[in-house]
């Protein structure tokens, strides 16, 4: 069974932005970018389900829900600057 691998492009006002993200911050944010379509012209609902967290990391956490919540929580709370070429 062949692994389908998820590609992010990444405007470099993305790369050069400020944010303080932790490791699992970072992946959970990467599958969510890697959601986004080049033809989606604002944000959508994206779900992410927990097994494909768990796949694609390789998680062997026994309590991924919570670790989830937690990750979550602290994404919601967080500001990411993206600096604007004019």
């Amino acid at each position: 069974m062949s692994k389908k691998k998820a590609i992010v492009k990444k405007s470099n006002q993305l790369v050069n932005a400020r944010f303080d993200f932790s490791v699992s911050e970072i992946r959970l944010f990467t599958l969510m970018v890697s959601q986004i379509s080049n033809d989606d012209e604002d944000f959508q609902k994206y779900k992410i389900p927990v097994q494909e967290f768990i796949k694609t990391f390789n998680i062997k956490n026994k309590n991924i829900y919570k670790e989830l919540e937690d990750i979550t929580d602290g994404l919601i709370k967080k500001i990411i600057k993206i600096p604007v070429e004019e």
